[in-house]
């Protein structure tokens, strides 16, 4: 919902770098407490990405195309987390004790570092929506546009009046759909 009102080159990002700040944060936390308080904010800002991504992805390609793009995507994600462990671990093992810092702690501290500098790349390599894309020329935003309503994608009827954010989400969450994705997301991400 906030995606719709701010420009995804803007809105992503952001959430990229508050948590990459968030994960530094966690890398000099006090206590137990502090880290699942921690771990409650980054939940939070990784609430908005996945859906903030695939909503730009599926704005930009049709149907047919989408599929790739979301599992190259979602293939990334596992990638991270198989490959995960092993940077971890030499992270772990080669920084812990440096300047009195625990490994651990170390692991945050880069892993915020890095996504937080990468944040700020991506807000000057990623595009708004089609139709609103400052990076684009006038023809190239219309070729966009007519890309995606060529499969009615975009179209509109004005029969049909524009739901609120609030009524959109009372709708979503009274459909039996929304709640099978979601046992359907929750079970593939478990098994990742």
């Amino acid at each position: 919902m906030i995606l719709t009102r701010i420009r995804p080159s803007i809105f992503l990002p952001t959430i990229m770098f508050l948590w990459g700040v968030v994960t530094i944060g966690m890398g000099f936390v006090p206590n137990y407490k502090s880290l699942i308080a921690f771990r409650i904010v980054i939940g939070c800002l990784e609430a908005g990405f996945a859906p903030g991504v695939l909503l730009l992805l599926s704005s930009w390609y049709k149907r047919g195309e989408q599929s790739k793009r979301f599992s190259v995507y979602i293939s990334a994600a596992i990638l991270s987390g198989a490959f995960g462990g092993l940077i971890a671990g030499g992270i772990e093992g080669g920084l812990d004790g440096r300047y009195g810092i625990a490994g651990w702690r170390w692991l945050f501290i880069i892993e915020g570092k890095m996504t937080a500098g990468w944040s700020i790349i991506a807000s000057f390599l990623l595009l708004d929506f089609p139709a609103n894309s400052k990076r684009l020329t006038e023809r190239e935003r219309e070729l966009a546009i007519q890309r995606i309503m060529s499969e009615g994608l975009s179209v509109r009827s004005e029969d049909i009046p524009e739901l609120s954010h609030l009524q959109a989400l009372k709708l979503s969450l009274q459909n039996w759909r929304t709640w099978a994705f979601v046992v359907g997301y929750m079970v593939s991400d478990c098994l990742a």
